[in-house]
């Protein structure tokens, strides 16, 4: 698999070199392609998303990075980073009015491995002038808990802070079903099963 996944990111690859993508079927091929060859930890996606998004925090008015490899882009340039990586794709999802520019980046800040910085990043939705919209929330809590380094952080930030999520979100707690299923869907444990 790990060969296959090599072989076909080695021909995609992350660069069109100042070509656009010729075609739609090669453009979604080649977001799957690095997606997959990303989250399989094949080293050299992993170096070209650290390269790029290196590259735009170098020079943050002008981002190359292409739509369809975004995703996969800054999920993995903060998994391999840092608190450095990640308070700069913070940064920019406060900067930017793009709604997909925005759910993006999301994705990527709930990408670290590191349980601190995650914590942080929910504990920012219960700011009173947060900068995380409320209607953001509820992706903030589900896309960290489908991380593995987030899955137990998110279960317990979950349950501790309920009551403080009732009161700021009440009126949109019906949503919050949907979050609690993401949140214990990996549950496997009697203990875990009987919270």
């Amino acid at each position: 698999m790990q060969k296959l996944l090599r072989d076909a990111f080695q021909y995609y690859g992350m660069d069109n070199n100042g070509n656009s993508v010729a075609l739609n079927t090669d453009a979604l091929a080649r977001a799957t392609i690095a997606n997959l060859a990303c989250r399989n930890g094949i080293q050299e996606c992993l170096d070209a998303s650290k390269r790029l998004f290196k590259t735009w925090m170098d020079n943050p008015q002008n981002n190359l990075i292409e739509p369809d490899i975004k995703p996969t882009v800054y999920c993995y340039a903060i998994y391999a980073g840092g608190v450095h990586e990640w308070n700069f794709a913070f940064k920019m999802y406060e900067k930017t009015n793009e709604t997909a520019e925005k759910n993006f980046l999301l994705g990527g800040l709930s990408c670290s491995v590191y349980p601190w910085i995650l914590n942080r990043f929910m504990n920012l939705i219960l700011l009173e002038n947060s900068p995380i919209a409320v209607h953001d929330a509820l992706q903030v809590l589900t896309l960290v808990s489908q991380n593995p380094s987030g899955r137990y952080p998110a279960w317990y930030f979950f349950r501790e802070k309920f009551q403080q999520l009732t009161k700021k979100f009440g009126q949109h707690m019906f949503n919050w079903a949907n979050a609690i299923d993401t949140i214990t869907k990996f549950f496997n444990t009697n203990t875990e099963l009987s919270e």
